[in-house]
């Protein structure tokens, strides 16, 4: 059976703080950054990319073994865990070869960065998925007391800014001064080599943090990618950074969804989309058509009742008629853990789990339910992509 679609949301808690990693997001929309269900529990949000939990794991083995000559044993074991863990989950089964489903390029991007922080220690802790962040005592004004030592997944929140997140790489050195880094898996620079302003603006709301924290401490803040960029502070970024903070303060909780999402090209590359009143509302061809219509979709998310379901080469075919726009659109499903025959007249929705669409990916190598033709836009959308699909209540 598939999955009933889930509500779109209603009353949501707002979150007071801000992380530094969000401060150029929240500037876009207020629910993806500050929106937390009533229960605080998380929202149901759509799957991963591979290419993003490799990132995950690449950041887990340096907060264990940084340093250690094993380094790569560590990755190794994290990279089977997640293997064991995608057996037991159907929308996760096919994944099973985290190497194979992600770029030659991308992959040896990472094992360059692991083969940079190898050294001569050794590591024979206990290996896990889950990181822990450091929480070190802090006094009643927020200060904290200066360790000197270098302190991995450490987490930090102003009292002032209303600003919370976790630091991957801190230093407290020997001439008392602060050094921040944060592990970056993929670029950090534009083409004319100017760091990401959401990087700028990440690091910039780290170091104001670790200011209040340790006053009069020198702090500087680098992104690593292989190499280490550190981050000069501007009074641009600084004052960016202020203002989503106060923004932040102005807003209400509880609040609906709806009154805090905002939609527009941003939207396609959201993990709440499937639930966003906004997104549901809209749908991807009203979104797209309102942001940019030459350009090719980030999302192919798909709705409509199915009208016939055929299996070819070992794939599955699914024509959908869409009601709202009076289109129909095919889509070839590959690996695929449940029977497509149930979902005959059926209503459903189809969300691209993949952030951004691999234009250039090998077509279902490794089992990956994938695309054809959209015969609507007239054009191949691409391979390899990732679904989660569902049943419209």
């Amino acid at each position: 059976m598939l999955p009933i679609l889930p509500q779109p949301l209603g009353a949501v808690l707002v979150d007071p703080a801000i992380s530094p990693s969000a401060v150029s997001r929240s500037q876009k929309c207020r629910l993806q950054v500050h929106g937390r269900q009533l229960d605080k529990q998380r929202f149901p949000t759509l799957l991963d990319h591979p290419a993003q939990t490799v990132g995950t794991l690449v950041h887990r083995a340096i907060e264990l073994a940084d340093g250690c000559s094993n380094i790569f044993d560590v990755f190794d074991q994290l990279v089977e865990l997640v293997h064991k863990s995608n057996a037991l989950d159907p929308r996760l089964a096919h994944i099973n070869d985290l190497k194979g489903s992600v770029s030659a390029d991308l992959w040896a991007s990472r094992v360059t960065l692991l083969r940079s922080r190898s050294g001569v220690r050794h590591f024979d802790g206990q290996v896990t998925l889950r990181g822990i962040a450091q929480v070190a005592p802090s006094s009643s004004d927020g200060s904290r007391a200066f360790a000197p030592g270098t302190h991995y997944e450490y987490w930090l929140r102003s009292v002032v800014h209303g600003i919370s997140g976790v630091v991957d790489h801190l230093e407290m050195l020997a001439d008392g001064s602060i050094r921040i880094v944060d592990w970056k898996t993929g670029r950090v620079t534009d083409d004319s080599g100017r760091i990401f302003d959401s990087y700028r603006l990440q690091m910039t709301a780290y170091r104001m943090v670790a200011e209040e924290l340790w006053p009069g401490r020198q702090v500087s803040t680098w992104l690593y990618d292989g190499v280490m960029n550190e981050i000069k502070g501007e009074a641009a970024d600084t004052a960016q950074v202020l203002e989503a903070c106060h923004a932040v303060t102005q807003l209400k909780s509880p609040q609906m969804a709806f009154e805090l999402a905002s939609v527009g090209g941003h939207c396609f590359s959201c993990q709440l989309r499937l639930v966003c009143p906004a997104y549901r509302r809209l749908g991807p061809d009203g979104i797209w058509n309102s942001v940019d219509a030459e350009r090719p979709p980030h999302s192919i998310d798909l709705a409509g009742s199915v009208e016939s379901v055929v299996r070819a080469a070992g794939d599955v075919v699914v024509k959908l008629n869409s009601s709202r726009n009076k289109t129909t659109s095919q889509i070839r499903f590959s690996g695929f853990r449940f029977e497509p025959d149930a979902w005959l007249g059926k209503e459903i929705q189809v969300f691209n789990a993949v952030a951004i669409l691999p234009r250039n990916a090998h077509p279902g190598k490794f089992g990956y339910p994938r695309v054809g033709r959209d015969e609507r836009r007239g054009r191949d959308l691409g391979t390899n992509v990732q679904f989660e699909v569902f049943e419209v209540g």
